[in-house]
């Protein structure tokens, strides 16, 4: 498949570019452009910020209204008409993650082989022992127990809590259709939910375990001078999700 028709959709705000998430994300969408991959960005910060991730390579989108489940929904739209309009009748991967993981660009080719080879619609990434090593430790130990209920309540073994997810584009229609709401859930966790809903209809699921690092800058922040603030937002987290879980389980009957 030419790389170009490996697409990846991400959601992007921030304050300004001194941000250190930001900085991130202009190095993931150098690294990918690099490599001859699409980068999709549905953006709703400052026109500074704007240009300079357009300066990165990336395509970027004005976010036309507030919520990350709109905006998640949002730039798998634009990555769907991306592909068409530049490469008519041909098919292609999209992958959502956050904007600041540049580490994986360089795990594409593993996590989207499986689909290429028509052994699976959507691939999980899973992060390995390595992988969890190079986290907080705090967002270690909260993540794995949202892993586990995760699992119990749907069925499906994987590691959603690292974000990614790569999807074939015939797939598209249940990430950007997907609304958590009607669970009576929050509008936000599309790539966790719509895995969900595409596997009941018997979509094929796989998980692939990479060496993913968490950017190191990222972690010392987190266990730095962000170190309460991370928790807190971890435990809200946490706490919504596990509420989402159990509630999509129940209302599509995979509740063990």
């Amino acid at each position: 498949m030419n790389p170009t028709n490996v697409l990846i959709a991400s959601i992007t705000s921030y304050e300004s570019v001194n941000e250190e998430r930001f900085k991130l994300a202009v190095k993931m969408a150098e690294e990918a452009t690099k490599a001859g991959y699409t980068v999709i960005l549905v953006d709703d910060s400052p026109t500074e910020v704007w240009g300079k991730l357009k300066e990165a390579g990336a395509h970027v989108y004005r976010c036309s209204e507030k919520g990350m489940g709109f905006a998640r929904r949002e730039s798998v739209k634009k990555a769907e008409r991306y592909l068409h309009i530049n490469h008519p009748g041909e098919q292609g991967v999209i992958i959502m993650t956050e904007p600041e993981k540049s580490d994986i660009i360089r795990f594409i080719p593993e996590i989207i082989e499986e689909i290429l080879k028509g052994n699976s619609d959507i691939v999980i990434p899973m992060r390995s022992e390595k992988s969890w090593k190079s986290y907080p430790w705090f967002q270690e130990e909260i993540e794995k127990v949202d892993n586990f209920v995760y699992s119990q309540t749907t069925g499906i073994r994987a590691d959603p809590m690292f974000g990614p997810v790569a999807f074939h584009s015939d797939i598209a229609p249940y990430f950007k259709y997907c609304k958590p709401s009607t669970y009576g859930v929050s509008d936000n966790y599309i790539q966790h939910i719509a895995p969900i809903e595409a596997c009941r209809e018997g979509k094929r699921i796989c998980a692939v375990e990479i060496d993913f690092i968490y950017p190191p800058e990222q972690k010392a922040e987190e266990e730095g001078p962000k170190f309460s603030e991370m928790v807190k937002k971890r435990l809200w987290q946490q706490k919504q999700l596990v509420e989402t879980y159990f509630k999509v389980g129940k209302a599509l009957q995979l509740t063990v």
